[in-house]
């Protein structure tokens, strides 16, 4: 939505320059459907890229320990 508001300014500093905008206004419905949908899109790219690059291990961890390259040791202990 920030982004609808910048545009929105250029338009009205488009008329300050004498330049005719035929502004019909905003259809609220339409700006919340697209960024959903933009959203979910992004998400599921997400999602399948760490499908790709990751296991997937139904089980609990806890950190075990820190090493001094920033490598995390987990302990897994069965299934959830």
């Amino acid at each position: 939505m920030h982004t609808a508001a910048i545009h929105k300014k250029s338009l009205q500093a488009m008329e300050a320059y004498g330049i005719k905008v035929d502004y019909k206004g905003l259809s609220w419905d339409t700006l919340r459907d697209n960024i959903q949908a933009y959203i979910k899109g992004m998400n599921f790219s997400y999602k399948g890229s760490l499908q790709q690059e990751c296991t997937y291990a139904n089980q609990m961890a806890a950190f075990e320990s820190m090493e001094e390259s920033g490598t995390i040791t987990l302990e897994y202990s069965g299934t959830k």
